[in-house]
């Protein structure tokens, strides 16, 4: 299906940072992980693997370089309004920008037209929801773990309110392109983020199971 070289033919990488168009003119920033030999990428059309992540894809490198190595091209993006990318993050409301990166990779001058997704935990449900858009190219995924659904497994697991889930959103506004030009807020929105306020936990505490 994938035809991906062995890892032999490749003894580096090579990665280029592009700024990917969705279908309303915002750009999210794409790093690109060739195959190369001798950190010079070789000319090819390859099977591509993306992930789209809100946790800045600069801390992806290993990833993107571990599949390059083996004849892939890697795709780590940042997802919309987060870190490089342009416009407002939305969370688990993507699935139009996940479709727009597939059909995006597959048009490519390096690739194949076969794309495929992975990633766990936010990127695992990010791809739950670009797979319900059905983007044509897209002809597999590997979710490491997601939770099956944003109400039973994020906001109330068990029933009960996640006093966690508020850190989450808290500390994603702390790093947020916004955050950058309002410092203290940014710090405090951190800290809070980090410190769960004492009326969460006693909240999730006494909420019934």
């Amino acid at each position: 299906m994938w035809a991906a070289s062995t890892r032999e033919a490749y003894d580096s990488f090579a990665l280029q940072t592009t700024m990917a168009p969705m279908r309303d003119g915002v750009k999210l920033s794409t790093d690109i992980y060739l195959p190369a030999k001798s950190g010079k990428p070789v000319q090819a059309k390859y099977p591509v693997l993306i992930e789209r992540t809100p946790y800045n894809k600069a801390g992806r490198k290993k990833t993107g370089e571990f599949l390059a190595r083996r004849g892939y091209v890697a795709i780590i993006q940042d997802n919309r309004g987060r870190f490089g990318s342009e416009g407002r993050f939305s969370p688990f409301e993507e699935g139009e920008d996940g479709y727009d990166a597939i059909e995006w990779a597959a048009s490519q001058p390096w690739s194949n037209g076969k794309v495929g997704s992975f990633g766990g935990s936010y990127t695992g449900m990010d791809q739950y929801n670009m797979s319900m858009y059905r983007p044509p190219h897209l002809i597999g995924m590997f979710i490491r773990m997601a939770g099956a659904a944003l109400y039973d497994s994020i906001s109330y697991p068990g029933g009960t309110p996640n006093g966690g889930w508020i850190g989450w959103v808290l500390r994603s506004a702390a790093s947020s392109p916004q955050a950058a030009q309002k410092r203290e807020a940014a710090e405090s929105h951190r800290q809070a983020g980090e410190n769960r306020p004492p009326r969460l936990a006693q909240t999730a505490a006494a909420s019934p199971r």
